[in-house]
């Protein structure tokens, strides 16, 4: 079934995956977010998620995504603006 938001959402500042590995919703929020993400555990990546974002800050996009995923995050910043996130897997 056709989704329009899946595809042109991005226009409106929605983002709306089903199903999809994580790595390819990190790539699309950074082109919408004009951040890079990175992971230390690389497996991760092929984890699927659904999730819609609508509008949201990127402060809460990081945060949902660590909610599902279970990692934790650093955020690097450059004259600062955010440039870079990094996830990890908490060893505590």
């Amino acid at each position: 079934m056709f989704d329009s938001l899946e595809v042109v959402g991005w226009k409106d500042s929605v983002y709306k995956f089903v199903n999809e590995p994580l790595g390819k919703v990190l790539t699309q929020l950074e082109r919408a977010f004009g951040v890079r993400f990175r992971l230390t555990n690389k497996s991760v990546l092929a984890q699927k998620i659904t999730i819609k974002f609508e509008r949201n800050s990127l402060q809460t996009v990081i945060d949902v995504i660590k909610s599902l995923t279970g990692l934790d995050y650093k955020i690097f910043k450059k004259n600062n603006n955010i440039k870079e996130i990094l996830f990890f897997k908490n060893t505590k």
